[in-house]
């Protein structure tokens, strides 16, 4: 839905993202070993069709970052102990050639909303 404009994830009354490298790395890691996140919070305007995201903003922006796997947008996930040695200060395009089964694990969890 990001992608294609249909999801605006930081709307004017969204505060800034401000997760550090290493909180949006522990999500990934989480969404790598499939663990449960909470849930997003999405509004529709049914009229116009827009959605929001309401809460959710640093899980969702972090979510996209990771997803991103651009050359202009690579990202190096914080090198930490305590997450999967595969990710651990790797970055999402080095991820997504060398283990695409936790990239694609990332990509295909279905987020609660």
């Amino acid at each position: 839905m990001y992608k294609e404009n249909q999801l605006e994830i930081q709307p004017y009354f969204q505060r800034e993202i401000v997760w550090s490298n290493a909180m949006q790395t522990r999500l990934v890691d989480s969404l790598v070993k499939q663990l449960p996140i909470p849930s997003l919070c999405i509004s529709l305007d049914y009229k116009t069709q827009e959605r929001f995201v309401i809460d959710g903003l640093q899980r969702i922006a972090s979510v996209v970052k990771f997803l991103d796997a651009e050359p202009t947008n690579e990202w190096k996930l914080a090198k930490l102990d305590d997450i999967d040695i595969r990710i651990s200060g790797k970055s999402n395009l080095s991820i997504k050639s060398k283990y695409p089964e936790l990239f694609n694990k990332v990509q295909n969890t279905v987020l609660p909303i």
